[in-house]
């Protein structure tokens, strides 16, 4: 078993999938390498700490275990995103832990975070705004967790939020993307919150807006892998 992963850099097209990691790609990584890499382009993301394989995914400790892909001029203010993550908490404890982390070197008010805060699912954006979702995690649970958003200009933006391919509820957020971005984290931010997380699958796919049917498309297609 092992792990894909793909970062596109700079284009003039536009690219939908610009992160993927999918736990049942056998070429890409295995337990003991301190990366995995994309066949297709030979981007690699690094990883710290020793996170091993456990349970079809990633294991990250919750103490030192993250992985960092570099990230590339590749994206505009106004336009849209899709954000998909497949994972499991074995543990929840108090405070902020980071999922997923898609930011630029000097965070401010640019960028996002999937979170815990507790056991409650958080979108944040930049350093300031936590949305908080209706999702309160369970230990040893596993959630597909689906985020959409639509820029209507360079700073605000519908933020939907699916779970397991379902839709629940949607925000409207002030956000400005970082067009330059320094890093893309799992189970980590810059803050150093570590997740204790088996990551099975994550994907951004930029310059494109899910609908619902695709959402429920997305997760029966990846949950099915399991």
């Amino acid at each position: 078993m092992g792990l894909r992963k793909t970062i596109f850099g700079r284009s003039k097209q536009k690219r939908e999938a610009i992160f993927e990691f999918n736990a049942n790609n056998p070429l890409c990584y295995s337990p003991g390498n301190s990366y995995f890499t994309d066949l297709a382009t030979g981007i690699v993301s690094t990883i710290y700490g020793g996170a091993d394989y456990l349970d079809k995914g990633l294991r990250f400790d919750g103490i030192d275990d993250y992985s960092r892909g570099l990230g590339y001029y590749f994206y505009d203010y106004k336009n849209s995103m899709t954000i998909e993550v497949y994972f499991k908490m074995p543990t929840i404890g108090n405070g902020y832990r980071e999922i997923l982390s898609y930011q630029s070197n000097n965070f401010g008010s640019t960028g996002f975070r999937i979170q815990r805060n507790g056991n409650l699912l958080q979108f944040t954006v930049g350093a300031k705004a936590d949305y908080s979702t209706s999702i309160r995690l369970t230990a040893d649970t596993y959630y597909f967790i689906s985020f959409t958003i639509t820029a209507f200009t360079e700073t605000n933006c519908l933020l939907k939020l699916y779970l397991n391919g379902i839709y629940q509820r949607e925000f409207i957020i002030t956000m400005q993307f970082p067009n330059g971005l320094d890093r893309f984290l799992l189970a980590n931010s810059q803050n150093n919150r570590y997740c204790d997380l088996i990551m099975r699958y994550a994907r951004v796919s930029y310059n494109k807006s899910f609908s619902a049917s695709e959402i429920l498309n997305n997760y029966n297609t990846v949950i099915s892998q399991f």
